[in-house]
């Protein structure tokens, strides 16, 4: 049971919760995040008859993304879910104070449908402090790793189909040229991967850790040459993992389609991108990585740590308590 979504079984009781501490001592805001998206009715239940204003922080859209890739024969069955959700979500958006988004594609589309709403980009980032140094003494050259879920439409076959060609161009190239692959993965996924590396004889250059500790998860990506960042068919989302690799100085590659929110992420923050079915532009990339073109550490291009996104989080907070609009 995961309709409306996973977060059921806690909602009243986390409102009953943050209820008491608001009439215990006074709170300037509150601010509700998701998904889990049913934490913002838990706010709504909370602040209830009370002056506090309400944030509604939304890191994923969730009714246009219900069962993006749901199989076709349920299709009536989503789109009817949709529905319900799409009610649900002006629900909750007619009762907070302010709209945080994380990408401008949302931004731009919930403001488009909702000129009413109070809606602001921001974007996300990372705590630079939790993540290990990196070493560009250390860096594997000519190593990828990817490090996070492989489900619904992200896959690795542009990079799988890139390497062959590679390889039977440059077959010197079979010294270093490796692809790490960490966390987990759905039965099809994993099939589908290894009738694929069978297929095209990649077997042995490809290594497939499992689920690894978060810790082991990112020396994995801070010893490899490029981080791999799969965002393909998310649209208006961008996966948070490329905040942790473009945060570390690993050279990061977003494979994703030009007209996403991850591919103009990747270009603010200072990533590579490359589309899912370009496989002359991941061969490309493949071969400035192997001849040196590519560095062992690429810093982002702007601030992206949490310490600089707190001064910007502090002020529209405060302008939020102050009753004044996004400029």
């Amino acid at each position: 049971m995961v309709f409306p979504d996973y977060s059921r079984g806690w909602i009243l009781g986390a409102a009953r919760a943050a209820r008491e501490l608001l009439l215990d001592r006074p709170f300037d805001v509150v601010v509700s995040s998701g998904p889990p998206h049913f934490a913002h009715f838990a706010a709504m239940l909370a602040t209830r008859g009370l002056h506090v204003p309400h944030v509604l922080d939304m890191r994923d859209p969730w009714s246009v993304a219900h069962e993006r890739n749901a199989p076709h024969q349920d299709y009536f069955v989503v789109e009817g879910e949709r529905l319900l959700l799409s009610g649900l979500e002006r629900l909750m958006w007619a009762r907070a104070d302010k709209i945080v988004t994380n990408t401008q594609e949302f931004t731009a589309a919930l403001s488009k449908a909702r000129p009413d709403l109070d809606v602001v980009w921001f974007p996300n980032g990372i705590d630079l402090g939790q993540m290990p140094p990196r070493d560009p003494a250390a860096v594997e050259r000519g190593s990828l790793a990817h490090v996070g879920a492989l489900y619904a439409g992200r896959n690795l076959t542009v990079v799988l189909a890139a390497m062959r060609e590679v390889l039977r161009e440059r077959p010197d190239a079979a010294r270093s040229l490796k692809v790490h692959v960490a966390g987990p993965m759905d039965a099809r996924h994993r099939d589908d991967m290894m009738a694929q590396l069978v297929a095209d004889g990649l077997s042995e250059f490809v290594v497939i850790h499992g689920v690894l500790p978060r810790s082991q998860a990112l020396q994995l990506l801070n010893r490899s040459h490029v981080a791999l960042v799969l965002a393909q068919r998310q649209g208006m989302m961008v996966p948070a993992k490329i905040y942790e690799s473009v945060g570390m100085g690993v050279p990061t590659l977003v494979i994703t389609e030009e007209e996403s929110a991850a591919f103009r992420e990747a270009q603010r923050i200072g990533a590579m991108t490359v589309d899912g079915n370009d496989v002359a532009g991941m061969r490309k990339i493949l071969h400035d990585m192997l001849d040196g073109r590519i560095p062992a550490r690429m810093d982002p291009i702007t601030p992206i740590s949490y310490e600089d996104l707190a001064v910007r989080m502090d002020r529209l907070l405060r302008d939020v308590m102050a009753g004044r609009p996004n400029s």
